[in-house]
């Protein structure tokens, strides 16, 4: 089974059988857009502590979501019987450019994204 990660799919896998398998990133991008415009405003108002309070509970989510991806992709695997095959995304923030647009909405930007997770 073949897993590919994406910026607007967040994860996209190929069966043996071969149908191809999207999970959506609608919810998390908003709530990186949420998050972005309050650590906007509490950073404006030099509230630091709670900027980095609101970045641990954004993170804590956002792990929690990828974990709920990644055992789906493997309850996935074991209903097929197949092995998981992952992209090499290793030094794709250095390889790959963006737009300053797409850089500044909080949803879109590749930054943001947990590759280790």
């Amino acid at each position: 089974m073949g897993i590919d990660r994406g910026q607007h799919i967040p994860l996209a896998a190929v069966t043996p059988a071969g149908p191809v398998i999207f999970w959506k990133a609608k919810r998390l991008r908003h709530i990186r857009r949420v998050y972005a415009r309050r650590r906007r405003q509490l950073q404006a108002a030099g509230k630091q502590r709670a900027v980095q309070k609101l970045e641990r509970h954004e993170g804590r989510i956002v792990a929690h979501s990828n974990h709920c991806l990644s055992k789906d992709v493997v309850a996935l695997g074991k209903r097929c019987g197949a092995g998981i095959r992952l992209e090499d995304v290793s030094g794709i923030r250095s390889r790959s450019r963006q737009r300053q647009a797409t850089k500044a909405d909080a949803g879109q930007n590749r930054d943001y994204w947990p590759f280790l997770q």
